[in-house]
């Protein structure tokens, strides 16, 4: 799947009932197995919350990909998203992201598993080029 020139703003993925389900996806949620690029596209002011706060099973506020996933991000911005792990992107294991010319700007996390530069959680292998 390609998705080009989009832009979300204000998406929200919340378990708002239950505290003990998870929330992923704020903005975009891609399922396992699926092969996704990203061109020119922006994610912003997202939210991936649980039981109306950010707890450890809030995942990818910008964007969640499934296991075992592809994907290509390429000059697209991730900006002011929040979750607890993995503000901008967060990838499930066996995903392969390769990241080109793309900024993550002042997205927010609440957890440990979130890297400093981009706040975005990478669990597996990870190319990243540009910016």
């Amino acid at each position: 799947m390609t998705l080009r020139s989009l832009t979300v703003t204000n998406g929200l993925a919340s378990t708002s009932s239950d505290i003990y389900s998870s929330s992923k996806g704020g903005a975009i949620y891609v399922g396992s197995s699926i092969t996704l690029s990203m061109l020119g596209c922006t994610v912003s002011s997202s939210t991936a919350s649980t039981g109306g706060s950010y707890t450890d099973e809030s995942y990818g506020a910008g964007l969640f990909m499934g296991s075992n996933g592809d994907l290509h991000i390429e000059g697209s911005t991730f900006t002011t998203n929040r979750a607890y792990q993995g503000s901008g992107v967060y990838l499930s294991s066996g995903t392969v992201a390769l990241i080109e010319d793309s900024a993550f700007n002042s997205n927010s996390h609440y957890g440990y598993r979130t890297s400093s530069s981009s706040s975005s959680y990478w669990s597996s292998r990870y190319r990243s080029y540009g910016n």
